[in-house]
């Protein structure tokens, strides 16, 4: 491919997108302190809380989902910060020994009135380094708050200066005097060159030492929150520091200082940061056939926008590299997946036309996808002989690009043992970085959330990308690598990951599982398939917490506590033998763990498929029933177990085990069973066991060996709501929380992280649903159906609708719409101008299926009036 081959000096339009991803990496857009500019009156409380509705396929009502409520305050305060916003080697390539160097630093009036600002001359400037005396320091006006606008507005002296003093009769501002207004930014420039001795005069500056200049001397001068904002300790010409023209500010004087430095000899490499995700869903047909299970991959491909904490590059786009492809060279992204050993491929999912990606196939393996695999566009007509599937676009896919439902395939499992076995499969992509003149590749294996085979946030190696000269293969080989356990791209350690699925046809003598479906299997095998289930949920239940997340520590809010209805379960037994019959069958909840359990019934040696005894709440009712005249009722406690318990609506006592006597060879029988949760908390998981077995001993389980299991889950909702924001300057850069942004925080504290006006608030709602993923086959899974997010601010206790103004950049996740609500006026469905009167919005998702990967966000701004 055509690359440039001189890297050219830094222009700011071009690769301003780069530079605020890679000042968000190292930290300089830390800011803290909250500040204030005219508008809402300080001490007002914007608060938001979201709600969404689902269903969960059954015909029941819909579930409400209610998240937690952010609550930011209005202050008063007065605010000065400082970012460094560029950098030019007018020399352009990498840091030379005669190269004119410009830093650019950002200085924000963040405080509520208009303010003097006293700048450092380049007598008093820090420097590491860098030589400044035969430079400047300069003064330009700023539109966009990065980029220097026009000529410069005057030039610093050389011990500093007041900025109105500096800037004679200009007015950048418009405001018919020489001060800075609230909110009003300017930007500083640096220029010098290299020095060539170090602090000590005598050694030499070399390769790797640090080219660097502070504005401002606010120690620790790091862009850390203790850099900006802080109240102004001493009057010294390294300062940079507000200097009032009215009334002292209620918090007085404030200082702020802003860091950039470059490695001498060295230069920013631009990198595409390429994330490849692998999901799996089993369809089981067959029960005692091994080689007729359909597995279904979803691929997915993320663009970072952020590079992982603690290195150093330039965030670029993923574009195309060279493969082979319908009989020559062409370049183009590719996410590869070699048909994994044990199937053959039976269909490909053509991604929709908009979404740019073809699909490609491949005869024969070849060593690697890139660079000898023959790929092709043309579907061979027995999809059986194919070695390799694949989707290719054109690219360049920008940072930040998402896909995570349009890359599917289906193999069937025609050729694993009559005993089964285990599937594992791994996917691959291969691209280049825009504007890197060496063509690397960049590459990434799936399994994990990291890019480009990132451990962590320790890269391959120094230059961001490993991918070998001899190829990668992309064979799934989990004696090598390490494992995806959970199918859902949570795996850990270096390359890639492997999904697996287990296909092992079931071997008991009984079989129980979900309705219709007695052969089921678990994520294990056949004693831990599952029904899974939901309740009702009130309104305004909040269900942003999960219970089993914090564990014994949980303490329950009182709007996460309701009083739950009863569910009804369906189960099927059956008798797979062809000749014979099962004598005396009996039915019984079990607790999950324990001398006599679950655990101890299935004889696998894996624990805690069944969860928890503490699990289940105490008081719990358990009814199992067959037809209208077997009923069994037990109440549970942790410290009892399952014990009988009157039946809760004929009141009538329970004496026995509900028994279906024999069942002859292929028979099947159908049961239900009733759960009735006490007074608990919204989005808990509760486990009941249900095993059946060949009773050949005293009344009740006493370890038949005869016996299978199958769970029936219940859910108090299943779709997690979380609210959280971050503050924004009215630039658009995060000033709260005080981390590397895009962060968010859910409580903001009163008087230390309040807003300013016109500053933004950015809204996040994360949503996933928590219920367990599709693993194994037969087993009833819980897909929210119809999810829609309501954001209304005039109902609820919001406030925000009042308060704040609709801005622009709202993003909600792909194949979904979102709808802006005027509630006196019209509703739009494309992102209105900004000020637009907004006061609802709706995201309308569809379906959402278990798996945190599955999830997605809706992120709205609002700017304080």
């Amino acid at each position: 491919m055509s690359k440039t081959q001189t890297q050219k000096p830094f222009r700011w339009q071009a690769y301003k997108p780069l530079l605020a991803a890679a000042f968000a990496v190292a930290g300089v857009f830390h800011m803290v302190g909250a500040v204030v500019a005219a508008g809402t009156a300080a001490g007002l409380l914007i608060t938001n809380t979201a709600t969404a509705t689902y269903t969960d396929g059954s015909g029941n009502p819909p579930i409400n989902a209610t998240s937690n409520t952010v609550t930011i305050q209005v202050a008063e305060v007065a605010g000065l910060t400082a970012v460094p916003s560029g950098f030019e080697d007018v020399n352009g390539s990498a840091i030379e020994s005669t190269d004119v160097l410009k830093y650019s630093f950002t200085v924000t009036n963040t405080g509520n009135d208009a303010t003097d600002i006293f700048i450092p001359g380049i007598n008093n400037i820090i420097t590491q380094n860098f030589d400044v005396s035969g430079g400047s320091i300069q003064i330009f006006a700023t539109t966009d708050g990065v980029t220097p606008s026009g000529a410069a507005l005057g030039t610093v002296p050389a011990a500093g200066g007041n900025f109105s003093t500096i800037i004679g009769t200009n007015d950048p501002f418009g405001t018919g005097n020489q001060n800075v207004p609230a909110n009003g930014r300017f930007i500083v420039t640096v220029t010098g060159n290299i020095a060539p001795f170090q602090a000590n005069g005598t050694t030499p500056v070399t390769a790797g030492n640090p080219i660097g200049v502070t504005l401002g001397n606010t120690p620790p001068n790091d862009n850390t929150a203790a850099t900006q904002n802080q109240a102004f300790g001493a009057n010294a010409l390294s300062d940079l520091y507000t200097i009032d023209i009215g009334p002292l500010a209620s918090n007085g004087v404030r200082e702020a200082s802003a860091s950039d430095s470059k490695p001498f000899a060295a230069s920013n490499k631009p990198l595409a940061l390429a994330t490849v995700l692998k999901t799996s869903s089993v369809v089981g047909n067959a029960p005692s056939i091994s080689t007729d299970d359909q597995i279904t991959y979803t691929l997915g491909l993320r663009v970072e926008n952020t590079v992982p904490a603690g290195n150093i590059f330039l965030v670029a786009p993923l574009e195309g590299t060279e493969i082979r492809l319908n009989g020559g060279l062409a370049t183009r992204i590719l996410v590869s997946d070699a048909i994994p050993v044990g199937t053959t491929l039976q269909s490909v999912v053509t991604p929709p036309p908009a979404s740019g990606w073809t699909p490609v196939y491949a005869t024969t393996a070849g060593t690697d996808p890139k660079g000898t695999t023959l790929w092709t566009t043309t579907a061979p007509t027995n999809l059986a002989t194919v070695q390799r599937v694949g989707f290719i676009h054109n690219g360049p896919l920008p940072p930040g690009y998402a896909s995570t439902a349009d890359l599917r395939f289906t193999v069937v499992t025609s050729l694993l043992p009559p005993a089964g076995g285990t599937v594992n499969n791994i996917a691959q992509v291969f691209g280049e970085s825009v504007g890197d003149t060496t063509n690397q590749v960049i590459y990434d294996e799936s399994g994990d959330q990291n890019p480009n085979n990132f451990d962590g946030i320790t890269p391959p190696d120094s230059s961001g990308s490993d991918y070998p000269t001899a190829g990668k293969p992309g064979i799934a080989n989990p004696g090598t690598d390490e494992v995806d356990t959970a199918g859902n791209n949570s795996g850990t350690g270096p390359n890639g990951e492997v999904n697996q699925v287990n296909i092992i046809p079931p071997n008991d003598d009984i079989l129980n599982g979900p309705d219709g479906q007695p052969s089921a299997s678990g994520p294990t095998d056949s004693n831990d398939d599952f029904t899974n289930k939901s309740t009702a949920v009130p309104t305004g239940i909040r269900s942003d917490r999960l219970e089993s997340s914090l564990g014994p520590t949980f303490t329950p809010l009182p709007a996460e506590i309701f009083d739950p209805g009863l569910v009804r379960f369906n189960n099927t037994l059956q008798n797979p033998a062809a000749t014979g019959f099962l004598a005396n069958v009996t039915l019984q909840p079990l607790p999950p763990q324990g001398a006599v359990s679950a655990e101890s019934a299935d004889g696998n040696a894996t624990t805690g498929q069944y969860g928890t005894n503490a699990e289940i709440p105490d008081n719990t009712i358990v009814t199992i029933k067959r037809g209208t005249t077997q009923t069994a009722s037990y109440s549970y406690t942790v410290a009892g177990g399952f014990i009988f318990a009157p039946d809760p609506v004929t009141g009538a006592a329970t004496t026995a085990h509900i028994n279906v006597g024999d069942i002859t060879a292929g028979g099947t029988i159908n049961y239900t069973v009733d759960v009735d949760l006490p007074t608990s908390v919204a989005l808990k998981k509760v486990n009941i066991p249900i095993i059946a077995f060949t009773d050949t001993a005293a009344p009740g389980f006493t370890g038949e060996t005869t016996n299978n299991i199958t769970i029936n889950r219940l859910y108090t909702g299943f779709m997690k709501l979380v609210k959280d924001a971050r503050i924004l300057r009215a630039d658009g850069t995060q000033r709260l929380p005080n981390a590397v942004g895009p962060t968010f925080q859910s409580e903001f504290t009163s008087g230390s992280e309040d807003i300013a006006p016109g500053e933004f608030i950015e809204y996040r709602i994360r949503y996933e649903n928590i219920s367990t993923p599709t693993a194994g086959a037969g087993n009833v899974v819980l897909n929210a159906i119809n999810f829609e997010i309501v954001e209304n601010g005039t109902t609820g206790g919001n406030t925000w609708a009042t308060r704040t103004a609709h801005r622009q950049n709202t993003v909600f996740k792909a194949g979904t719409t979102m709808q802006f609500i005027d509630l006196t006026g019209p509703t739009v469905t494309s992102d209105p101008v900004n000020g637009t009167k907004v006061d609802s919005y709706v995201n309308t998702v569809g379906t959402v299926i278990p798996g945190a990967t599955n999830g997605g966000s809706l992120l709205f701004r609002r700017q304080v009036n």
